[in-house]
């Protein structure tokens, strides 16, 4: 039985021996027989294959060069950077045509307390009615008011002694309230008619503004100006030739009473009203201004300081301005 067993391993050797010596004289065949269209295989598959890679290599480097990393990654970040505020963070600030998102700034102060009471400034149609109004009550009609020419109109509506004092100005037949309407004071006996010098009282009508005056500083006025000086005089003599008139020393002196202007502080600021002055009549009354006072006068009108040099800053000689009193 060992000799059989030993006999059938070799048979089994053998046939594995021949098995292989088949196989690779099979093989040999098939590299004989084809070894043209191997070689062709051998010598194009490194090309494709290169060809593979170069096209793998160059879509990794358009995709991941650095260069273009460099560039689109601080765009992406400035767009971060842009689009976050709008979307977490409230922005305090405005943009302009010029530049970008201005600096931060404070939240706006709370605004002051509006005024309780409104501007006093009429509009021009008001304007116009409201004149018309006082003007009816002056006595006068404004037929006659309009027809002098005047382009701005002082109106003085006295109650006893005391007055509302407007400012009205006229522009291509369109009557304005120039808002500065301000209390004043009139005679102590009152507006009418004058019948006497020194009668106390403030005549009533329509007269043209003559000069301004002041004692120190020039004040700023359109009108034609003299500065009161220690000689300067208005004549309140009837008697004199030079009755209610002003003049400078006494060289030609014929008068026995005068008003010497730069004894009265009332004289600092004010303008002439030309009152019985063409033709002048001898006790009719003279040197009627509107001057600086707070209190009832001696036949002129007066109001505030401050409100009389608003008044001259106004006022123009080439307006032809009148003064109306009632």
């Amino acid at each position: 039985m060992a000799k059989k067993g030993k006999n059938l391993s070799k048979i089994y050797s053998l046939i594995g021996i021949a098995a292989v010596l088949v196989l690779l004289c099979f093989i040999a065949f098939c590299v004989s027989g084809d070894s043209s269209s191997i070689n062709k295989k051998i010598t194009e598959a490194p090309t494709e294959a290169a060809t593979q890679v170069v096209t793998e290599v160059s879509t990794l480097q358009i995709a991941t060069s650095p260069s273009q990393q460099a560039t689109q990654r601080p765009t992406a970040a400035a767009t971060a950077a842009t689009e976050k505020p709008t979307m977490d963070v409230e922005i305090i600030g405005s943009i302009d045509n010029n530049s970008s998102l201005s600096q931060p700034t404070a939240p706006p102060a709370q605004p002051e307390a509006l005024p309780t009471e409104a501007p006093t400034q009429i509009p021009t149609e008001d304007a116009a009615v409201q004149l018309n109004q006082l003007i009816s009550e002056s006595g006068y009609t404004a037929e006659q008011i309009y027809s002098v020419g005047i382009n701005q109109l002082v109106v003085v509506n006295s109650f006893g002694t005391q007055a509302d004092v407007y400012l009205f100005s006229n522009s291509d037949g369109l009557w304005k309230d120039e808002d500065m309407k301000c209390g004043g004071f009139v005679g102590k006996a009152g507006v009418g008619e004058k019948n006497a010098e020194g009668d106390k009282i403030t005549p009533k009508g329509l007269y043209s503004i003559g000069d301004a005056f002041y004692t120190h500083s020039q004040p700023s006025t359109w009108l034609n100006t003299f500065r009161i000086t220690e000689n300067t005089y208005w004549v309140d003599d009837p008697k004199s030739s030079m009755y209610n008139q002003k003049v400078e020393g006494e060289q030609n002196k014929d008068w026995d009473s005068a008003e010497h202007m730069i004894d009265y502080n009332d004289y600092r600021y004010g303008f002439t009203i030309n009152y019985n002055t063409n033709p002048v009549i001898a006790g009719k009354g003279s040197a009627i201004f509107m001057h600086c006072g707070n209190a009832p006068t001696a036949g002129c009108v007066a109001v505030s300081e401050n409100d009389m040099l608003r008044y001259l800053d106004k006022l123009s000689t080439s307006k032809n301005p009148h003064i109306l009193i009632f």
